[in-house]
Order: C-alpha cells, then structure tokens, then sequence
C-alpha cells in the first residue's frame, strides 16, 4: 500500500462533514471551515476570525421558532 503523504497533514483526522446544529447561521459559518486544515497556515487567521463574526452574529439574533424551521 503507497501513501502519499501531505506536507503538514501528519496525524490530521479526516472529517467527513460538519455537524449539523440546527442553526443556519451557525451552521453556515462552520461550513466556511470544513477545508481549514489543507489551507495555508497564513490564512487560518483571518477565516478563523471571519467565522467568529459571523457566529457572533448569528448568535445575536433572536431565537427560530422550531414550528417555522
């Protein structure tokens, strides 16, 4: 068996999605992340600060009604 290893992904786990949380908002700001791991290290940074504003964001908005969703 020949594995190509990638720089940097040593002993990384695959995810296979992101876990859903019933929260569009939120679940839309940790999908932005999946791919986080095979990205420059230089641009963790700021998709690491653009999901937090938009976490905080969807955070602040009143509660869904379960019944709507």
């Amino acid at each position: 068996m020949s594995e190509t290893a990638e720089p940097g992904r040593a002993g990384v786990p695959e995810r296979s999605a992101t876990p859903s949380t019933g929260h569009a908002g939120v679940d839309d700001a940790l999908a932005e992340l999946d791919d986080l791991a095979e990205r420059p290290l230089e641009e963790h940074h700021d998709r690491l600060s653009a999901a937090h504003e938009r976490l905080h964001d969807a955070l602040q908005q009143p509660a869904e009604d379960p019944g709507t969703a």
